[in-house]
């Protein structure tokens, strides 16, 4: 199919499909934009370390990948209801007089602050860090913690 059949195709599609169409396309050239750039992270010229947030019943669960960061450079703090955590992957020194043919992963420090939905208790939040995956549990404050009203008969 040639581009000009390609055009006398879209003017006949309805315009929803003419807007699905293009979305898809922009998502391909997106897509391999950031894969000849070896990421997003590397695009902003800074690391963006891939964050999940899951609320449960009685706490919420902050997960980071951090692979390759000694848990010394680690920083984890909680003001004003966002919880940041901060760092700096540092490379290994010990390649620091060869000579590198490729080099795809990013070095630098990092800070990722995410508001927190509900208010925590500050004073029973955990941090662990294990395997490459940093994970920090937050307990909710009681007031927001699901409370069962009991119902009461006249």
């Amino acid at each position: 199919m040639n581009l000009q059949t390609k055009r006398m195709d879209r003017r006949t599609l309805p315009l929803w499909e003419q807007l699905q169409n293009l979305q898809e396309e922009m998502d391909r050239l997106l897509d391999a934009a950031f894969a000849a750039a070896g990421s997003t992270s590397s695009l902003l010229g800074e690391h963006v370390p891939p964050v999940d947030l899951i609320e449960e019943n009685d706490r919420l669960l902050f997960r980071l990948d951090l692979p390759g960061v000694r848990k010394d450079d680690i920083a984890v703090t909680l003001h004003d209801g966002c919880l940041t955590v901060s760092g700096e992957i540092r490379p290994e020194e010990r390649y620091a007089q060869a000579q590198v043919h490729r080099a795809e992963r990013v070095f630098g420090r990092f800070q990722r602050t995410v508001a927190l939905p509900v208010p925590v208790a500050a004073d029973q939040i955990v941090a662990r860090y294990r395997d490459g995956v940093l994970e920090v549990v937050l307990p909710k404050a009681e007031e927001a913690r699901p409370k069962q009203i009991q119902v009461q008969a006249d």
